[in-house]
């Protein structure tokens, strides 16, 4: 019989931290809103990789994942948030057009604003969480299942940059290969053994660099992968990280809200430094506003 092995803590003040920078880098993306993006890219996969860790080292803490708290603990944003974002397309933009069913269906798991496709892909990620933490419990089954997520995420690398898919598949294949690491990842890390992860990662960015036509964002899974490797050990305590990680995902909820409103009074000529913080301050005063109130807690 192979012993249980003791998961990691899963509050550390330095993974809070990381979150919190990680909603800056994402509204930073999407001011620029550059073709050859890497600063949202990298902030994506550091999103990923914290939300794959975390929910692996919920699973070796109880032995379950239970999926249905974890459904309507993103179901219920992402159904408020859906409705908001629609609303406010309705208000801005050619209000025919959003009565008509939309031609891509995967738009569904998307819903009107594209930043929203996480929510429904980490419910959908959240499937593999118990049946890959029960399955990989030897140094030989990780090997196994590094190389099956290599294999499935040269395809999806390519894909993502070549084949002009639509939203949100275009951003689900970057995702699940991240996703996967991020677990095997939060496997490794009590088995002694977290640099197999990152080594195949280097493999895969190496494979993915040689058949796909070289981008920016090609590595920096890599980087979100080895930055977390240096967080997790990084030694801060304190309740200030806390505080501000607590309302990360309230900010990336929010922030394409504020720039439409700075947009419309402040016009197209603020700077892309100035636009970014003052849309991330005002989503981060209403996340932190909404924490205050009964109910419209639960939605971020």
């Amino acid at each position: 019989m192979i012993p249980p092995v003791k998961p990691a803590p899963l509050r550390r003040s330095s993974l809070d931290l990381a979150r919190f920078f990680a909603a800056f880098g994402v509204v930073v993306a999407h001011v620029q809103a550059a073709p050859r993006d890497w600063v949202g890219h990298l902030s994506l996969a550091l999103f990923l990789i914290l939300t794959a860790v975390l929910a692996i080292a919920s699973f070796q803490k109880s032995g379950s994942y239970s999926m249905r708290a974890r459904f309507w603990r993103l179901m219920l944003p992402w159904l408020f948030w859906c409705a908001f974002y629609w609303l406010v397309d309705f208000d801005v933009s050619d209000r025919a057009r959003l009565l008509v069913w939309p031609q891509n269906p995967w738009t569904v798991f998307a819903g009107p604003s594209i930043h929203l496709w996480f929510l429904p892909f980490v419910m959908v990620a959240g499937l593999v969480v118990q049946p890959l933490g029960r399955f990989v419990t030897s140094q030989g089954r990780l090997l196994g299942a590094l190389a099956v997520t290599v294999a499935i995420g040269l395809p999806a690398f390519w894909a993502h940059l070549s084949a002009g898919l639509p939203p949100p598949i275009e951003q689900w294949l970057f995702a699940i290969p991240v996703y996967l690491f991020g677990l095997l990842y939060g496997i490794a890390l009590p088995m002694g053994r977290a640099a197999w992860v990152v080594t195949a990662l280097a493999l895969l960015t190496a494979m993915t660099l040689l058949v796909v036509q070289p981008a920016p964002w090609i590595p920096l899974s890599l980087v979100a992968l080895v930055v977390f490797w240096a967080l997790w050990n990084l030694p801060l305590s304190g309740p200030i990280p806390q505080v501000l990680g607590r309302d990360a995902f309230g900010i990336y909820l929010m922030h394409p809200f504020f720039l439409l409103v700075i947009y419309k009074f402040l016009g197209p000529d603020l700077g892309w430094l100035a636009n970014a913080l003052l849309a991330f301050s005002l989503s981060w005063a209403a996340s932190m506003a909404m924490r205050r109130i009964p109910y419209l807690d639960r939605l971020i």
